[in-house]
């Protein structure tokens, strides 16, 4: 080291030197780079690592682009060791105070929505048990596409562990939709009840008619218990999940028995022929006796469709709303993030899911897809389903061209045969009935499509094709599938519906004003006199807004105008309730800014403030997951088989083919080794 001081004259002089090191010399920038003296990141560089962190990005890709941004990865200032410090570092400064940062949240998002709304259970230790919260195009949504949810929770999203719900539906144009999220200490049935009871008060005390869920035990009573006039259904992807390890080589991908295994429960069939596909396909492979199959066939109320045609699911039993939302979920939350950072990326999601939305609906309104050679009834139906159902409708006109309508009684009763009828599948019926009744009003399939869907089937759209008809009766025109499927606009857009002036919108309030100030300016220009009234005008409403604006700032509200909607959408500043200055006001005291609801309603901010976040003591080792399982979840423990062999700790396990799948020899000592079971099904 070297030491430097001043002299009188403003020159410098040498107080001290060490020529020697206390530390052996670095070789190489990257060993030097490792000193604490050279590991530093501006400011600047901070800044984009919390940017990238805060949208789930990697800390191995945030070095990657810290080393774009420099030009290489050897121009980054700091190490990963400090990278991984900052990360560490912006974590905890969003944890800290957790609660105060996740109402202040909820009360800027209220700010922007008016209609936003959640409810809190604290527990015992006054800490927050469960939380839920909805927006207020969600509320919306729920008007009118909330006959069909699916509920499923999620895991690893947040720093506290606790499980995470979502409540899915699907909108007009066949999209996931997100009605609300909610965040649960535990997975109970007292938990369950509550979650269930507070996002049917929070959507105005209206139940689904159908709801999908996994096979947790304590959900279904739950359900049981609160909306006791739902369908509770199962959702296939978690029923067969577990198909690939249960079946193995059996369900590899491309083998026939997988190609009949989805056909089965994925085709529209009757009770009858599903009794008949399932049998043809556990004789055709041979496995009667397999555990896994016995248990599916045991809860097929649950799950396949012919059981529940009656009941309309909106599609819903055939696709993966749940899991494809917490796929999504996933890609913009973090894991492990605090739960004010959670909400500010779920809001992200709500985003990209809207925006999808609104691209179907311009999708809807500007394309026009009408074939050249379309049925009359087909360019009727082009008129008001959404693009998205319009193109499921045509695959239905697709299906009817392949059958004959044969008349039993005119114009009352018709058989519907396929065309080709040596290529049907062995279960299959040889013709479906079709009955109309009410002079050509109703038509009821007996495979039960349109109570299923909502959509007519190939078999009636063959009926009305040979009868003439032109357009689809109203009976048929289910409306939750039609471009008029809001009977209400969202919040948002509410200033533009007809007849309705809201006043809360800060975009019709720039619109009025705007226009109205252009006409007055065009009108002031027309000669001295007019703009001498107006120039007074201009100067008596600018004197006027001083004194609204002291008055405002002496009374401690804010300069925005206050919505003129129920008393619970009342806005205070954060001195309001005491979050800066630390003391309560009588605003805090009695009125409710943050947009509770439900049960957590008649709670005021200052009681709000005294919740706690939950603890989080992290054990050692992989989390596990805690929720009470299912029915189908449990298989009968027999005693094992003869020929088995003992694993290392003295239990017997059975032995498997694994070529057909079968316990009780193995592979080499298969009889069906040599044969293709595959040929044998026909091609489909």
């Amino acid at each position: 080291m070297i030491r430097l001081l001043r002299t009188e004259d403003d020159g410098w002089y040498i107080k001290f030197h060490e020529a020697e090191h206390n530390h052996e010399l670095m070789k190489s920038c990257g060993e030097k780079r490792q000193w604490l003296s050279h590991d530093t990141i501006d400011e600047r560089a901070v800044e984009l690592i919390k940017y990238l962190r805060e949208n789930n990005v990697s800390l191995t890709k945030v070095h990657c682009i810290l080393g774009s941004m420099y030009g290489s990865m050897e121009n980054i200032p700091g190490t990963k060791r400090s990278l991984r410090a900052i990360c560490n570092s912006i974590a905890r400064d969003q944890m800290d105070d957790d609660v105060h940062k996740t109402l202040a949240v909820f009360r800027e998002i209220r700010k922007k929505d008016p209609d936003f709304q959640f409810s809190v259970l604290p527990d015992a230790n006054n800490q927050i048990k469960n939380l839920l919260w909805i927006n207020g195009r969600s509320r919306e949504q729920y008007k009118c596409f909330g006959d069909v949810v699916t509920f499923d929770t999620t895991y690893c999203t947040n720093i506290y562990k606790m499980p995470f719900g979502l409540f899915v539906g699907v909108n007009n144009h066949f999209q996931t939709t997100i009605f609300g999220g909610v965040f649960m200490k535990d997975e109970t049935i007292p938990s369950f009840e509550w979650v269930f009871k507070e996002f049917a008060s929070l959507m105005g005390g209206n139940a689904p008619s159908v709801i999908f869920t996994d096979q947790c035990s304590a959900m279904a009573s739950a359900i049981k218990s609160v909306w006791k006039e739902a369908r509770h259904l199962l959702c296939k992807w978690h029923v067969f999940k577990d198909a690939p390890s249960k079946l193995g080589a059996l369900y590899k991908k491309g083998s026939a028995f997988r190609k009949l295994f989805h056909k089965i429960i994925n085709d529209m069939l009757t009770i009858d022929e599903f009794e008949r596909a399932w049998a043809y396909m556990l004789k055709l492979f041979d496995i009667e006796d397999n555990e896994y199959l016995k248990n599916l066939y045991d809860k097929k109320e649950k799950w396949a469709k012919c059981y529940f045609r009656d009941c309309f699911c909106a599609r819903m039993s055939s696709t993966q709303r749940s899991e494809s939302a917490n796929h999504m979920l996933k890609r913009f939350v973090p894991r492990n993030c605090s739960m004010n950072r959670f909400v500010l990326q779920f809001n992200k999601l709500l985003f990209d899911r809207n925006s999808a939305e609104d691209q179907a609906e311009f999708k809807t309104k500007i394309v026009d897809d009408v074939r050249e050679r379309a049925w009359p009834i087909e360019e009727h139906a082009a008129k008001f389903y959404t693009a998205a159902v319009y193109g499921l409708f045509r695959k239905e006109i697709n299906k009817a061209t392949r059958y004959f309508a044969i008349e039993k009684i005119k114009d009352k009763e018709y058989d519907v045969v396929h065309a080709q009828a040596h290529k049907k599948l062995p279960w299959n019926r040889e013709k479906l009935t079709v009955v109309i009744s009410n002079g050509g009003e109703k038509y009821d399939c007996e495979c039960g499509l349109y109570q299923h869907f909502g959509v007519l089937c190939g078999h009636v759209l063959r009926v009305m094709n040979q009868l003439g008809v032109c357009e689809i009766p109203k009976y048929h025109i289910n409306k939750r599938w039609t471009r008029s499927a809001r009977d209400v606009l969202p919040g948002e857009l509410k200033s533009y519906q007809q007849e309705t002036l809201c006043i809360n919108s800060m975009t019709y309030r720039h619109t009025y004003l705007y226009i109205n100030a252009i006409k007055v300016v065009n009108d002031g220009n027309r000669d001295l006199g007019a703009f001498g009234v107006v120039a007074k005008g201009i100067k008596k409403i600018q004197k006027e807004l001083q004194i609204y604006f002291k008055s405002k700032e002496a009374s401690g509200a804010k300069t925005c105008a206050k919505p003129m909607v129920m008393q619970n959408n009342y806005y205070t500043t954060e001195s309001d309730v005491g979050v800066d200055s630390g003391t309560e006001t009588e605003d805090a005291r009695n009125f409710n800014s943050y947009g509770a609801a439900g049960s957590s309603a008649g709670m005021s901010d200052s009681e709000l403030l005294k919740i706690r976040a939950p603890s989080f003591n992290r054990p050692a080792g992989r989390p596990r997951q805690n929720r009470i399982k299912g029915a189908l979840d449990y298989f009968d423990k027999k005693k094992p088989a003869k020929n088995s062999k003992s694993d290392k700790d003295g239990k017997k396990r059975k032995i498997r083919c694994g070529g057909c799948n079968v316990f009780g020899h193995s592979e080499n000592n298969c009889k069906k080794k040599h044969v293709d079971i595959y040929s044998e099904i026909p091609e489909f």
